[in-house]
């Protein structure tokens, strides 16, 4: 249904992943692997996540993690639509797993 809505694959992925892991920290090569986008996709959009405010980052030993803001305005209303398009698509018998962000991310 998101993908309906909004047209970039990329972003609905990672929507989908920072909204539903809001304590975790993500880099960017963690990201790829996790989504199955390509690397030019998934910089794309945490540059424009990023710069809308949504996603804040910080640097840790040359690495740049990524985290879900939020303060951000939209934060709980878009947390909420991501979670009823998730529920629906499971109670529907549609269900794609939640794109599960591992154990391996110390940074959590």
């Amino acid at each position: 249904m998101l993908n309906e809505l909004i047209q970039s694959k990329a972003r609905v992925k990672l929507l989908s992943l920072f909204l539903t892991n809001t304590e975790k920290r993500f880099y960017s090569r963690e990201l790829v692997k996790l989504t199955g986008e390509h690397y030019n996709a998934i910089w794309r959009e945490l540059c424009h996540l990023e710069r809308i405010g949504l996603l804040q980052s910080e640097n840790k030993t040359n690495i740049k993690y990524y985290f879900v803001n939020k303060d951000f305005p939209l934060f709980e209303e878009l947390k909420s639509v991501i979670i009823k398009v998730e529920n629906n698509n499971h109670n529907n018998g549609h269900f794609v797993p939640l794109l599960n962000a591992g154990e391996k991310n110390e940074n959590s």
